[in-house]
């Protein structure tokens, strides 16, 4: 692929200079493809230098290993957005240098180290050779760096996440780099990495099957399960070999969990690393915990503006941190290394809602192209929820008062005889249905039905098509996953108090397989309820934010939640039993709602000092406990931090 070093030197920073270029010149109304346009000659410049850069690399990839042609055109495309980042050096006044020109003179350090970074140190791992994540990983430290100065004034709060979490997030990244074995496994998969009894990998496998061009498993089910009257009896399959808690459906395998984080993570990280690596587990929870903790700092955000402005910034920061931990948030990554197939759609549904939720509010106060663009990110947010989770989807009923009343009221301005706020409702429209589309499709392409995922044909401890929705459920769903307490661990029994205070006698509070009397599912594991974390009980606020907001889409907004949370609760219960990665969704919900009273009810209560101060010492006091529980539930027996 040696001739692919000097084409895509030129294609691919012609394709990325192009697009900007488009944009650019729709954007400004007045612009015209003219060299005399600056907007053309910043382009022409831009491309100028990816080329030159993009010759630089393929120069040095001539004296090391072969790599793919699509290797080396995915980092191209990320030294053509590296190129951006030097060439406001041009306009730069060295005669006259002041503050402002600490900007673009940070940036094109940056983008320089990266290429230089990229091209020296790793020209002769093959796997690296213009990495695009890497790339893009300085990329994107230069763009923020250059959109620093000007977000600060606008939204000081919100800049200062972005860079902590951009920050974190190319630490993370590079670690990455360094742990090859720990965070991803190269494609084609070994096959030690392939299909075993319990079919812990079984991402890999849907991984490898869309490679292949199928949907179903490329492992061939034992021909006897055909012959069986009823294969999903486990009773009748003992003496025949299957793939654990695996779809089994006319004469194939599948995967019933959800797909949606294998386009959303699995297929970008193997099209930036060069079409060679796939994230394993490890890689995709510790992203998907990356993502919730920014989703919850950005809705706290949301939620500030929204309802109270007047929170202290520094408050703001230490009470979302809580919030993230008390509500799951580094359980995420507290897996048996057999179970990751498990805890991925739980993790990217959650995240998934936080998105959904904040840039739908950040939307809803934007006008013109931002709101389109909001809007669509929200959409896709929730594409990623029903991709992952279908049944939070259910979460999207908050929301529609809000839909309503942008409908109802709207602006006044017309343009083409229609109402100008009715554009971005379209393009958010198009993009659930364009998402309900492909995973009806999905759907119906390997059962026949669009709205089956596959839950009725697995095989695991009972026959799935036996479990039904029945009301004798309501009270066992409402006590495991609300009033299920935490017990104090055997070590701390031992200890008594002191334990608390002793390492070696942590976790001090763990889980307990509860039986009751009147069970109705077969499946009953270890399990603590919504009820038991301490951030719940700023729920008791809500009286005071439903006075302070008296609109009917805020009452809907923070009354409805708890009500989803008991069907969910009663929907889990009747069709999937009792464990403890079940509740990775249901404490994550009940925070983000929490996190909506507290911020409706502190535009009342934090007016006065005799309020204000209580309450947030409150507040934090709560959240600690909830976080201190968290980290307890992390080293639970059943569930717990395990990389065997």
């Amino acid at each position: 692929m040696k001739w692919a070093l000097f084409v895509f030197a030129f294609v691919a920073p012609l394709l990325v200079s192009g697009i900007f270029l488009v944009v650019k010149l729709l954007k400004n109304k007045e612009g015209e493809f003219s060299f005399s346009n600056p907007i053309v000659k910043d382009e022409v410049w831009n491309y100028g230098l990816s080329v030159l850069l993009s010759i630089a690399a393929g120069i040095v990839g001539v004296f090391s290993s072969n790599v793919s042609a699509l290797n080396i055109f995915v980092g191209y495309v990320f030294v053509s957005l590296i190129a951006r980042e030097i060439t406001p050096l041009v306009k730069l006044n060295y005669k006259k240098l002041d503050r402002k020109a600490i900007t673009p003179i940070i940036r094109a350090l940056i983008a320089l180290l990266g290429f230089v970074f990229e091209i020296t140190l790793f020209q002769t791992w093959p796997v690296f050779l213009l990495s695009g994540m890497r790339l893009g990983a300085f990329a994107l430290l230069a763009y923020l760096v250059g959109n620093v100065t000007k977000s600060f004034h606008e939204n000081k709060d919100l800049s200062i996440v972005r860079i902590a979490f951009v920050f974190f997030f190319i630490i993370f990244l590079f670690y990455v780099s360094a742990n090859p074995h720990a965070y991803y496994d190269a494609y084609p998969f070994k096959d030690d990495l392939k299909y075993l009894h319990d079919n812990p990998y079984l991402y890999y496998n849907q991984f490898d099957a869309f490679m292949h061009g199928q949907l179903h498993l490329l492992e061939e089910p034992d021909l006897r399960l055909s012959s069986l009257e009823n294969p999903y009896d486990p009773f009748q399959r003992l003496d025949i070999p299957y793939l654990w808690d695996t779809v089994y459906f006319d004469g194939h395998y599948y995967s019933y969990y959800g797909v949606a984080p294998i386009f959303f993570v699995m297929f970008p990280f193997f099209i930036l690393s060069g079409f060679t690596l796939v994230p394993n587990g490890l890689f995709t929870l510790v992203l998907a915990t990356i993502l919730y903790a920014y989703g919850i700092f950005r809705l706290s955000i949301v939620l500030k503006e929204r309802y109270a402005a007047n929170v202290p910034s520094w408050f703001l920061y230490a009470f979302s941190f809580f919030v993230f931990v008390s509500t799951l948030g580094f359980n995420f990554i507290s897996f048996r290394w057999t179970d990751w197939k498990y805890r991925v759609p739980f993790a990217y549904a959650v995240v998934g809602l936080t998105f959904f939720l904040a840039f739908f509010f950040e939307g809803l106060k934007r006008s013109g192209i931002k709101q389109h663009v909001y809007w669509v990110l929200s959409s896709i947010f929730y594409v990623l929820i029903m991709g992952s989770r279908p049944e939070l989807g259910i979460m999207a009923i908050v929301i529609i008062p809000f839909i309503v009343k942008y409908l109802l009221e709207g602006r006044t301005e017309i343009v083409k005889g229609e109402k100008k706020n009715l554009f971005p409702l379209i393009s958010f429209a198009v993009s659930l249905v364009v998402g309900g589309i492909a995973l009806a499709g999905y759907n119906y392409l390997r059962f026949g039905s669009f709205v089956e995922f596959g839950s009725n044909y697995q095989l695991t401890i009972n026959d799935p098509r036996t479990n039904a929705l029945n009301s004798e459920s309501y009270f066992n769903a409402f006590y495991h996953y609300f009033w299920q307490q935490p017990v104090f661990s055997s070590g701390l029994q031992e200890a008594g108090f002191a334990g608390f205070f002793i390492r070696d006698k942590f976790p001090t509070l763990t889980t307990e397989r509860v039986i009751l009397a009147h069970e109705t599912h077969v499946y009953i594991q270890d399990s603590v309820g919504v009820l038991a974390n301490p951030i719940v009980y700023l729920a008791l606020l809500l009286p005071v934010g439903l006075i302070a907001n008296k609109k009917v889409e805020d009452w809907t907004y923070l009354i409805v939640p708890p009500f989803l949370l008991l069907i969910l609760s009663w929907l889990m219960y009747c069709l999937g039993g009792v464990c403890m990665r079940y509740i990775l969704y249901f404490w994550p919900l009940a925070g983000i709602w929490v996190l909506s009273i507290f911020y409706s009810s502190y535009s009342t209560l934090g007016k006065e000092k005799g309020t204000k101060v209580p309450l947030m010492i409150v507040s934090l006091v709560l959240t600690f406990l909830g976080a201190y529980l968290a980290y307890n539930l992390c080293k639970n027996p059943f569930d717990g931090w395990q990389l065997a």
